[in-house]
């Protein structure tokens, strides 16, 4: 299945050669006969990036131990003894720093002791998380100040089928060295009521760094500078060409540039039963993409998404329903 997409003027700029984009707040839409721009199938060498900067805004540095707190903010039980909580981290120095990748994290006993863990990593997505200060963030913008970082236990055994054979070890606190170097503590008693973390050792998982948006909330994170729209047609025949529209428009209120070049986006097609492209990245701009679908392709209901990538966990994904109908 052949692929083009149409995206409007506010991106010209960027997908010119992706150096600059200005705000849209700064001139008007043009006419939709010039919203044509093409697109291309290369694929990123490497996830975030092509992320956006405000011009004039020098890149963040990595958040330092003194740069943060740290607050384990409780858990909750799944099914078998598998537990899941997550510790929460402030940036409470002047200036923006980012969080990115896995942290080690240290447990420790009642008596300050290291108790010996197997970390493992939780199912999480590496993502940079540019964390503004704090102190100068509004109440309805404080998240942006925050992230979080998910930790998973079990109080059974791996297969969740038994007690545990060395029996359980209980933290007091919780020792988080972040990649941009020092360690930061806090305790391991829920702020829940329900006690302090107990697992049974030594396994112990740690996901990577997010952003730490409220549930429910919509609001914008940093890094995440555009809305987007998807229009697709209702209907598309297997093994020919669907053509959709995708119009990005920037909502930030200076100019943004692209220092390490164009950004990227991601798509997927999934239709009944399962079936799915598998969700693919391709680069913005330059020449028009191909997505094949293959001939044995089901017919039936089918969902598109496409999503860009702003370096935060769910890339903003659209999502439009279609019938996929034999030729």
């Amino acid at each position: 299945m052949r692929i083009r997409v149409l995206v409007a003027l506010p991106m010209v700029l960027l997908l010119g050669g992706c150096g600059l984009l200005a705000a849209t707040v700064s001139k008007p839409a043009p006419a939709a006969s010039d919203l044509v721009i093409p697109w291309t199938g290369t694929k990123p060498a490497a996830y975030h990036l092509g992320l956006a900067v405000p011009i004039g805004e020098a890149a963040a540095r990595a958040c330092r131990a003194d740069d943060l707190t740290a607050t384990y903010v409780g858990a909750m039980g799944l099914t078998n003894g598998q537990m899941t909580g997550a510790i929460d981290f402030a940036n409470v120095s002047s200036t923006p720093c980012v969080l990115e990748g896995i942290a080690v994290v240290d447990l420790f006993g009642a008596k300050g002791a290291t108790i010996s863990t197997s970390a493992y990593t939780a199912l999480s997505t590496a993502t940079p998380v540019i964390l503004q200060p704090v102190a100068g963030l509004s109440s309805e913008s404080v998240s942006a100040g925050h992230a979080s970082v998910e930790i998973d236990w079990s109080l059974y055994d791996e297969a969740g089928a038994g007690s545990c054979p060395p029996g359980l070890a209980q933290a007091a606190a919780i020792g988080i060295t972040v990649p941009g170097g020092g360690t930061v503590t806090t305790s391991a008693i829920s702020p829940r009521n329900d006690g302090p973390i107990t697992f049974c050792p030594p396994r112990f998982g740690v996901g990577a760094f997010q952003p730490a948006t409220p549930a429910g909330a919509g609001a914008l994170v940093p890094g995440q500078y555009f809305q987007a729209t998807l229009k697709v047609p209702p209907t598309a025949i297997v093994g020919q060409a669907l053509n959709f529209q995708v119009t990005v428009t920037s909502v930030y209120a200076r100019p943004l540039t692209f220092p390490n070049g164009c950004p990227a986006y991601v798509v997927d097609l999934g239709g009944p039963g399962g079936w799915s492209l598998g969700k693919t990245w391709y680069v913005l701009n330059c020449q028009p993409m191909v997505l094949q679908i293959p001939a044995s392709a089901p017919v039936g209901s089918y969902s598109l998404a496409w999503g860009l990538d702003a370096g935060d966990s769910n890339n903003g994904a659209l999502n439009a329903a279609l019938k996929v109908i034999a030729p």
